[in-house]
């Protein structure tokens, strides 16, 4: 029960991933001040690297680059990837 004929243990691993957990989202917002004495508007900087209004951060990016290798992604086909791999409530 248990061992094999020598008494020795036999040993089974299983793998799998752990349940999908919600995506992390950070909003950044940028707020313009218009000076009051010359007129002028100042707009706060994003940070380094966020360009786009809507963009994938690096760990996100290394799930998808992977997958889409093999071919073309549409936007649609990235939209399920992370509705399946990553549920919101």
């Amino acid at each position: 029960m248990g061992g094999d004929a020598t008494g020795k243990p036999v040993a089974r691993q299983v793998f799998d991933l752990p349940a999908p957990q919600p995506p992390e989202v950070t909003e950044h917002r940028a707020h313009a001040c218009r000076c009051a004495q010359c007129g002028s508007t100042t707009r706060a900087e994003f940070p380094e690297g966020v360009q786009g209004p809507v963009q994938y951060g690096p760990r996100l990016a290394a799930v998808w680059q992977p997958s889409a290798s093999g071919g073309r992604w549409r936007l649609r086909d990235g939209r399920h990837l992370v509705a399946v791999t990553f549920p919101t409530p």
